[in-house]
């Protein structure tokens, strides 16, 4: 799971908690300069990427101890969460992809009015484009958005749904907003949350 440009870990295992009741084995991951990380890390591109990484490389070693597959793994992403995720969906083959209320790339994004909170480090260190990698993906995809997320406006999921290769689903809902405290699990409620992710996890056909 990699979360939101919002906060560290500690500000998202409430929105992680719905995930559990799917059945899945969860494993996140901290970037560069948020939550627990040294305050002296300033986030960047290549951090943000070298961090997945490295994450990644720690999933496999677990799942080795736990003698798990890695073709069972999802790999989830929200907001800004999208970049480390679809970074790592091009390198490996795992089961799918989950991205929740993400954004196209950098510019497209400041293009948007919504785009009021970013720090100067994340529009000047990189293009943070999802939009142009995604042809490259070939997992199962699933797209998570509210159309009344009042900071990645829905239509940027719009685009991006259209660059993703089949099999792909769209679960466009209605009713949350972007972020911690309103986001798609609280107005759902978690058990229906968990049963459409479980719904597509099983059948990739299956969309919410």
């Amino acid at each position: 799971v990699a979360h939101g440009n919002k906060g560290g870990i500690e500000h998202y295992l409430h929105l992680m908690e719905p995930l559990y009741l799917t059945g899945a084995n969860l494993f996140t991951f901290e970037y560069p300069g948020y939550g627990q990380s040294s305050s002296e890390q300033t986030p960047t591109e290549t951090a943000f990427f070298a961090n997945a990484d490295a994450a990644y490389a720690l999933l496999l070693t677990q799942l080795q101890q736990r003698d798990l597959k890695e073709a069972d793994v999802i790999l989830f992403g929200m907001s800004l969460g999208a970049l480390p995720t679809v970074h790592l969906a091009r390198q490996h083959n795992v089961k799918g992809v989950i991205l929740e209320a993400p954004y196209p790339s950098a510019s497209l994004f400041l293009a948007d009015s919504s785009a009021t909170s970013l720090p100067a480090s994340f529009i000047l260190s990189g293009n943070y484009d999802n939009l142009n990698k995604l042809p490259d993906v070939t997992l199962p995809m699933l797209l998570i958005h509210s159309e009344d997320d009042s900071f990645i406006r829905v239509e940027h999921s719009d685009r991006l749904y259209e660059a993703m290769n089949d099999p792909k689903c769209f679960w466009r809902t209605s009713g949350a907003d972007h972020g911690i405290s309103g986001g798609i699990a609280k107005t759902e409620g978690y058990q229906p949350y968990a049963d459409k992710i479980t719904a597509w996890i099983t059948d990739h056909q299956i969309c919410p």
